[in-house]
């Protein structure tokens, strides 16, 4: 399903084509690497609606990038693959982050020290991985071993050792033992399992109510959604986005710049998703332009100061309106 509404034809036109070649060629290829997905649609796995998800939020960014580009935009279409690329590893990376703090900070470390000591080494594979090792297998073609050591026994840590120390052993044990290089993301998990390392795992309170966004959003994430089920709230989903659109502008720009799920994702890329709105839509129930909308997509859900601010209010009056808002659309619900 297309983000970008063509169905007004006109100067558009040529944007959205070259933004569905740029998608083709650059975005998703990038996205199913770094995130091991698919991006088939019929893939209902939590992990590939996500990145389903985040191609969309990288061609809202790219969409306002390609209409500045104006009359130039055939002579500068490379250049625009290399922004796109840019655009879509830092969306992968932030992704990562949020989803996956501690691991991302594990790799993070781990990738320093084998950039930094003369020891060891990380590059790529030649089927584009990020591999590591001691210095002299970078250059040997050799294939990544299996990390197969158990992580319960004694960790070859001398007492006293600095942070760096600890990560050096670990990693001078796993080289030893496998006598060969290893592939980063593996080393990652062995490291993080050593050392006792878990994902954090946030409870946040919801508002009580589950309104037809979440509930789509859900339905996505679900394992094996029924047609039925899909049709059915798509349907309420154009309802809600109706009612949405009945608020006085106030009312609709506290609820939808705040608009997320019990995780707090983003929960307004579910109407250009589901086809309800498309970018434009969404931009003009905001009375903000498209460009204006592209620019703050990814900072989506705002908080109240933030909303505060933007519609120069306090942020008892953001949150006043917001319940406001909410009650209307409980009511028109029933």
């Amino acid at each position: 399903m297309a983000l970008i509404d063509t169905r007004g034809g006109g100067k558009d036109e040529p944007v959205v084509d070259a933004l569905h070649s740029i998608t083709e060629s650059t975005i998703k290829p990038i996205v199913r690497r770094k995130l091991h997905v698919s991006l088939r649609q019929d893939d209902t796995s939590l992990q590939n609606q996500d990145a389903l998800e985040l191609v969309a939020e990288i061609q809202v960014v790219l969409f306002s990038e390609i209409r500045k580009r104006g009359d130039d935009l055939g002579r500068g279409i490379r250049d625009l693959a290399g922004f796109a690329a840019t655009v879509a590893a830092n969306a992968c990376y932030q992704y990562l982050r949020s989803k996956f703090p501690v691991r991302t900070q594990q790799k993070n470390k781990l990738r320093y020290i084998l950039s930094h000591h003369k020891k060891f080494a990380v590059w790529k594979d030649s089927s584009d991985r990020w591999v590591c090792g001691y210095s002299q297998w970078k250059d040997g073609g050799r294939a990544a071993t299996p990390i197969t050591l158990e992580t319960t026994g004694t960790l070859p840590i001398e007492r006293g050792s600095s942070e760096r120390r600890i990560y050096e052993s670990i990693m001078e044990q796993v080289f030893d033992e496998t006598d060969g290089p290893v592939l980063l993301d593996e080393l990652v998990e062995y490291v993080m399992l050593a050392r006792g390392f878990r994902e954090r795992v946030e409870i946040t309170e919801t508002a009580g109510e589950e309104d037809a966004a979440s509930e789509y959003a859900n339905l996505l994430r679900s394992r094996q959604p029924g047609a039925d089920a899909v049709l059915e709230t798509s349907s309420r989903l154009k309802q809600l986005w109706q009612e949405i659109l009945r608020l006085s502008p106030k009312h609709r720009k506290a609820l939808l710049l705040n608009l997320k799920d019990a995780s707090g994702d983003n929960l307004i890329a579910a109407f250009p998703l589901s086809g309800t709105a498309s970018l434009r839509e969404i931009a003009d129930a905001l009375e903000m332009q498209v460009e204006d909308l592209a620019a703050i997509w990814n900072s989506l859900p705002w908080d109240d100061l933030r909303i505060a601010e933007h519609l120069d209010l306090t942020r008892q009056q953001v949150i006043n309106l917001r319940q406001s808002a909410r009650a209307r659309l409980a009511r028109a619900s029933r």
